[in-house]
């Protein structure tokens, strides 16, 4: 995962972030508003910091939320690939 956000990022940068957060480095950017997202407003990210305590982009990244959506993202994803329809646990 590390790797493909690297690449990505290399790749994109300039649709990921806004343009004044283009060249900090990784370091600095964990610690850049949620708002230095491009396509996150101060007004959303005023939102996510009264909902969910969110004010950096590592906060948004450790989110247990954020994190429960990319897991159950990935499982369907996971069971669309092998070709089952429906997903069984237990």
């Amino acid at each position: 995962m590390l790797a493909q956000g690297i690449n990505a990022f290399s790749k994109h940068s300039g649709k990921i972030l806004d343009k004044e957060f283009k060249a900090a480095e990784f370091e600095e950017l964990r610690e850049k508003p949620v708002s230095a997202v491009s396509g996150i407003s101060e007004g959303d990210a005023a939102l996510l910091k009264k909902a969910f305590g969110i004010d950096t982009i590592r906060g948004l990244a450790k989110n247990k939320y954020v994190k429960i959506a990319q897991l159950i993202t990935a499982i369907v994803s996971l069971t669309e690939l092998l070709g089952s329809s429906t997903l069984q646990i237990g």
